[in-house]
């Protein structure tokens, strides 16, 4: 909060010294027949203000959705919280889920590791026998 006001303190004390600086009086047309004549500081101090403003516009929609969000998020920290728990062992990892739930379903295991060893010795075996015809043909070839 102390570096905010000292920081906008400093800006400030800026913004006097750069206005103290640069009185040279400036012509703004802002319309065919419509000029406005201001010091040169205060039409960039308004140009640098209006800028700020239309960003922080801009972001208002963000930090909606951002605070909408962060809401909903505590909300289902608070009922994890509150709602009882019990512990499960998945694949050596303490997994704490509702009390009720189904137990995940683990993906892989040894039905997985058989079924794979399996795939990898039916590959094994056609590739020794594609390369036993693939030999029973060379040697057809040659005289």
């Amino acid at each position: 909060m102390r570096f905010a006001l000292v920081f906008s303190l400093l800006i400030a004390i800026l913004a006097v010294v750069f206005a103290l600086y640069n009185p040279d009086p400036t012509e703004i047309h802002i319309g065919p027949n419509y000029v406005l004549t201001s010091p040169l500081a205060l039409v960039i101090i308004v140009t640098l203000l209006s800028g700020v403003l239309v960003g922080a516009l801009f972001s208002v929609p963000g930090r909606i959705r951002s605070r909408g969000r962060i809401k909903k998020l505590e909300k289902r920290v608070a009922e994890l919280e509150t709602t009882p728990h019990e512990t499960v062992v998945v694949e050596r990892d303490v997994v704490e889920r509702p009390a009720g739930t189904p137990p995940p379903v683990a993906s892989g295991g040894a039905a997985e590791t058989e079924r794979m060893a399996a795939e990898t010795q039916r590959m094994a075996a056609d590739a020794q026998r594609r390369a036993a015809e693939a030999e029973r043909r060379a040697s057809d070839d040659t005289p």
